[in-house]
């Protein structure tokens, strides 16, 4: 983690990995793929918020401090 509550390690890893195969991604593939992480960064961003509130977690996948999809 950074100063910030980045990941910065999460996002090195799947950044390298979307720049090693960017020639076979669709555009709709490179959107989803930047929304996932775009997601997670927000993610960071509202943990740093809930220190403050206490410990509910928040699922990237369905957006929400309720996971309903099991991705957290």
């Amino acid at each position: 983690m950074n100063q910030y509550g980045l990941d910065v390690h999460y996002f090195k890893k799947n950044l390298n990995k979307i720049l090693l195969e960017i020639d076979c991604y669709t555009p709709e593939e490179m959107k989803l793929a930047l929304s996932r992480l775009s997601k997670v960064a927000s993610t960071a961003q509202l943990k740093q918020g809930l220190k403050k509130t206490g410990n509910a977690r928040y699922c990237p996948m369905c957006d929400s401090l309720n996971c309903h999809c099991g991705g957290c």
